[in-house]
C-alpha cells in the first residue's frame, strides 16, 4: 500500500510493481480487451497533483501490452472531495454519481475496455465510469487497479 500512497504524490511506479501489474493483466480474463482507459481526474485535482496516477498506470500497461490507450473520451465533469476513511459505500456512490461522462464515443463504441485506477475502495468510481462507458457503446468494461482498500 505504501507504493500506492507514494503514487498519489510522485509520478513513478517501481519496476517490480510494473511487473506485478503486467502479471495481473496476463492472469486475468482481459485478453479480449481492445482499449485501455484511465479514470480521469478533475481539473482541480490534476492541477493540485500535477499528474493523473491512473493515466500513469494505464500508460505503463499500454506500453507493455501494445494495446491502445484513450485518455480523451472519458472525462470527469465535477470535482469531488477525496474519499474519507469511514465513508460508507452509499456516501461514496453519491459522491461520484454523475461525475463522469463520455465526450467522444467513436473511440469506445464496440470496444472491450480495461478501465484503470490506482485503488478500488468501494467500487463507486469504477462502477460509474463503467456505466457511462457502456451507455456510450462499450461492449464490456474490465477494471484493473493496483490495490484494493480494505474496509
Amino acid at each position: 500500500m505504501k507504493t500506492v500512497l507514494h503514487l498519489k504524490t510522485t509520478p513513478f511506479l517501481a519496476t517490480y510493481v510494473q511487473d506485478l501489474l503486467y502479471e495481473a493483466f496476463r492472469n486475468a480474463p482481459f485478453q479480449d480487451a481492445d482499449l485501455i482507459v484511465p479514470v480521469p481526474l478533475s481539473k482541480a485535482r490534476f492541477i493540485e497533483r500535477g499528474f493523473n496516477q491512473a493515466e500513469l498506470i494505464a500508460k505503463l500497461l499500454a506500453q507493455k501490452t501494445k494495446m491502445p490507450m484513450d485518455t480523451s473520451s472519458l472525462v470527469r465533469l465535477k470535482h469531488t472531495q477525496r474519499h474519507r476513511p469511514g465513508m460508507d459505500k452509499t456516501a461514496r456512490q453519491r459522491l461520484v454519481k454523475e461525475a463522469f461522462a463520455v465526450v467522444s464515443s467513436e473511440k469506445i463504441k464496440g470496444k472491450t475496455i480495461i478501465l484503470i485506477d490506482d485503488v478500488l475502495t468501494s467500487g463507486a468510481t469504477a462502477s460509474n465510469c463503467a456505466k457511462v462507458l457502456k451507455e456510450n457503446g462499450a461492449l464490456k468494461v474490465y477494471v484493473l487497479t493496483l490495490a484494493r482498500a480494505s474496509h
